[in-house]
């Protein structure tokens, strides 16, 4: 398959064998052929001839502005476009939690709690069950007291009443770990129009012989309000994957993932998504029609991202952040049967491979925009373009080489070719420029992508392998 590098017709840069050396003087030589005059003698020198033709002092100033002027404009060309790409705004730590659960901190705030059953001889579990109202507007679960080790858990059969959630909560633990569960709770609590459950482990007691899972059954319905939770202050691990079926989704309202040190895996449809952990893997597919904004470290997210336009010109915001770990966005696209959609999507992370696929198997929209804003350091970065693509791209590194490859064969939905216009093309570790379908760009509708690395190569494609049609 032919590829895109650079076009032959662009003028190379300046090789070493295309200066005549011949045709330069040495420093050396230009000092014996020219006699020395003393910087006391040339300053008084102008300093008289300045005193005495006044007219000429504005003519000179007048052809030292417009000299000035002419080094800025050509200076400002043939930069253009090198600017560097701005490092990424830093995001709120807390940018997860619901602060609609910070009234409730002790047992104090809670309605009722549950009494763990006496565990088998050969069996040391208790639980706990409770139901929640599946029709007010926040479902929450969170923990208090000292950290806990455990995991929460959408199961995927659902309950035949539309009017509850059932939550079972296991504690598994031995000799030691049974008087540590004494000193926790699993309580209810809410107030005006919210349900949820807590946690409570006791300050003075560490919880080390004890996990704990929760255990969430959703009654067989499609829409959902609220979900959140908050085990910011324990490692709780989340499995939250509603099979994700787009003709006929399972969806919430606004959803908030909060944990520290505990893995993420979801499948889940939303009009908001907010998920943080640390030091700990991010993976699932996360459909939204507003915000998907997702934050780890130390681990890497693997990721497929669906944005869905419910009408025409909607635009969905996209932040996925990572430190000292790879991204891999296994698929990024909009979802819609409205025109000029837009995908505007931040993706940073630093340490660690950055791989964008955007060449979905779903054909985005007519005059869908797509917006990237991508970044990492020390590692590759690449991204492929999606299919409808059209607009402006910067990639550059410090190091290593920027690369566009691009199937020049192919065409787009009306058969027209890819054209690129390249500002900036010869530059080993920078380029720039423009990609349309068609003879001309378009006026508007344009998309625009960023990627930036440091020290490894970045790579922008416009065809994933296997893809090609």
């Amino acid at each position: 398959m032919p590829t895109y590098e650079e076009s032959e017709s662009l003028v190379p840069l300046l090789q070493s064998e295309d200066v005549d050396p011949s045709g330069f003087q040495s420093r050396e030589d230009i000092e014996e052929a020219s006699p020395l005059v003393s910087a006391k003698s040339l300053s008084y020198y102008f300093q008289r001839i300045w005193k005495s033709h006044r007219r000429k002092r504005v003519v000179v100033l007048a052809a030292l502005s417009a000299a000035f002027i002419i080094i800025i404009i050509i200076l400002s060309i043939a930069f253009r476009g090198a600017a560097t790409i701005p490092e990424p705004e830093e995001v709120e730590e807390e940018f997860a939690k619901d602060p609609r659960l910070e009234k409730y901190q002790t047992l104090n705030d809670t309605l009722l709690c549950g009494d763990w059953t006496t565990p088998d001889v050969r069996s040391p579990i208790s639980t706990v069950s409770f139901n929640l109202y599946s029709s007010v507007n926040l479902t929450f679960f969170l923990t208090r007291g000292n950290p806990i080790n455990g995991q929460i858990i959408i199961h995927p059969e659902r309950l035949e009443s539309p009017d509850h959630i059932r939550v079972d909560i296991t504690a598994k633990h031995n000799d030691l770990g049974r008087k540590q569960l004494q000193l926790s709770k699993a309580c209810l609590a809410g107030q005006d129009n919210e349900h949820g459950i807590m946690i409570w482990a006791d300050p003075q007691t560490t919880f080390s012989d004890v996990t704990y899972e929760i255990r969430v059954h959703l009654p067989d319905i499609r829409d959902f309000h609220d979900i959140s939770t908050d085990f910011t202050n324990s490692a709780v691990l989340h499995d939250f994957t509603v099979p994700l079926d787009l003709f006929s989704p399972t969806s919430f309202d606004i959803l908030r993932i909060a944990t520290r040190n505990a893995k993420i895996t979801g499948e889940l449809f939303s009009s908001q998504i907010y998920i943080h952990t640390t030091n700990a893997e991010v993976k699932g597919i996360f459909a939204a029609s507003d915000v998907i904004q997702i934050q780890t470290s130390k681990a890497p997210a693997y990721i497929t991202v669906i944005t869905v336009a419910k009408h025409a010109e909607a635009e969905t915001s996209v932040s996925i952040r990572n430190k000292d770990a790879a991204i891999i966005v296994a698929d990024i696209s909009i979802l819609s049967r409205f025109d000029h959609a837009t995908l505007n999507a931040s993706v940073h992370t630093t340490n660690g491979n950055l791989i964008i696929n955007g060449h979905s198997r779903i054909d985005m929209p007519d005059k869908a925009i797509f917006l990237l804003n991508a970044s990492t350091s020390n590692a590759p970065a690449s991204l492929h373009l999606p299919k409808e693509f059209q607009g402006t791209f910067n990639m550059s590194t410090t190091s290593g080489t920027a690369s566009l490859k691009l199937n020049s064969d192919q065409r787009d939905r009306d058969g027209q070719k890819r054209v690129v216009s390249m500002d900036i093309a010869n530059a080993k570790a920078h380029k720039a420029g423009k990609l349309y379908w068609g003879g001309e760009p378009p006026e508007s509708d344009q998309g625009d992508v960023k990627l930036k690395t440091s020290k490894k190569d970045v790579t922008i494609s416009g065809v994933h392998p296997g893809n090609d049609r």
